[in-house]
């Protein structure tokens, strides 16, 4: 054997390890992209659940937000105050789970569930009301986006798709990826 053969055989393996190596990396890219979706998941999860929490303690603060959802226009000046600071901390836990749906770093199905039940309390009058007296208090960006959806989708062009038909398309892509592996 000569020495452009030992030469060739070198970068044939050089090649192959460069190969491997590339495989292994995406490998584990991808593993701690869901890791980190997942840890987003929980995250989002116990910020959710947390907010729900306070209003199975407070019995005074559950009257509020049924009152407020059946009759509005029945809450006293102080109610509406305790209402909107409740349902404002949801607008700001969601405001970054808004950030992380751009960073495409939580699923769309994920986000649009939040966006959606954003978009219902934006319909109550008080909550409308302190929604376009807050502009500053929110990130451009999000209070244009839930501002343009509120006032009609065709203004932005973002399609209002059914929860449904977004998890068909993500099942279809995470299945012909799954194909694609062989799995």
């Amino acid at each position: 054997m000569n020495w452009d053969a030992i030469g060739a055989i070198a970068e044939l393996l050089g090649a192959i390890g460069v190969i491997l190596t590339l495989i292994y990396l995406a490998t584990q890219i991808r593993q701690n992209t869901t890791s980190v979706r997942t840890a987003a998941g929980m995250d989002m999860s116990k910020q959710a659940a947390a907010w729900i929490a306070r209003m199975a303690v407070s019995p005074e603060l559950s009257r509020i937000y049924n009152l407020a959802a059946e009759d509005p226009d029945s809450l006293t000046s102080g109610e509406k105050i305790r209402y909107v600071a409740y349902i404002t901390e949801i607008f700001l836990l969601y405001e970054g789970q808004y950030e992380m749906y751009r960073q495409d770093q939580i699923a769309e199905y994920t986000w649009v569930q939040k966006r959606d039940l954003l978009l219902e309390y934006l319909k109550n009058p008080i909550i409308e009301a302190w929604w376009l007296s807050r502009e500053l208090a929110f990130s451009k960006p999000y209070f244009k986006y839930l501002e343009e959806l509120r006032t009609g989708p065709e203004h932005l062009g973002i399609p209002r798709r059914p929860l449904a038909e977004i998890i068909k398309k993500e099942d279809r892509d995470n299945n012909s990826w799954d194909e694609t592996r062989g799995e």
